[in-house]
C-alpha cells in the first residue's frame, strides 16, 4: 500500500507523500509539492503519481523533537507559520493504492483540534493505468465533495 495527501487551499494544490515508520504510524515525508490552481489536470495527475510513488514503510520513528518537523516543508510552501494557519479553509484529499486500484477520499475539515477524517462514502476508485489526466480531473471533483 502507498499513500498520499493533497491539500486544496486558496488557488494552490499541495501534495505531500506518506510513509509508515517502523512502529506503523502514518506520517508526512518528501517530496512536498506545490502547484498553481491553474496547472492542467494532467499536471495534478502527475504529481499525484509522484507522491504516491515515493510513499515507503519502515522509515525511522520520529523522536519526540523531530515531530514539528516533519510539517514544517508544507508550512514553507503555502508560506504560513504553523499548522493551524494552513489548515484554516483547507480541502484535504487522501490518496491510497492498493493493487491496481487508486483510493481518493475526500476529507472533513473538523478543525484544528481534530484535523481532517475521511468521508469514504464519497471515495473515487480508478485504476493504477489511468491516465494523469483522468487522476487530475479525479482530484477536482473529489475536491468538491471535502468538507
Amino acid at each position: 500500500m502507498k499513500s498520499a495527501t493533497v491539500y486544496k487551499r486558496k488557488d494552490s494544490w499541495y501534495f505531500h507523500s506518506s510513509s509508515q515508520t517502523t512502529v506503523g504510524v502514518w506520517i508526512a515525508s518528501p517530496p512536498f509539492l506545490k502547484l498553481s490552481d491553474t496547472n492542467p489536470s494532467t499536471t495534478l495527475g502527475e504529481a499525484a503519481l509522484t507522491v504516491l510513488n515515493a510513499s515507503c514503510s519502515s522509515v525511522p520513528h520520529p523522536n519526540q523533537d523531530q515531530w514539528d518537523e516533519i510539517f514544517q516543508p508544507m508550512l514553507e510552501l503555502a508560506n504560513v507559520r504553523s499548522e493551524r494557519q494552513f489548515e484554516r479553509g483547507t480541502k484535504c484529499l487522501g490518496l491510497d493504492t492498493e493493487g491496481e486500484w487508486l483510493t481518493i477520499e475526500p476529507m472533513i475539515n473538523e478543525g484544528p483540534t481534530k484535523g481532517f477524517s475521511r468521508i469514504s462514502a464519497k471515495a473515487v476508485r480508478l485504476t493504477l493505468e489511468s491516465s494523469p489526466r483522468d487522476i487530475g480531473e479525479a482530484l477536482q471533483q473529489a475536491a468538491l465533495s471535502c468538507i
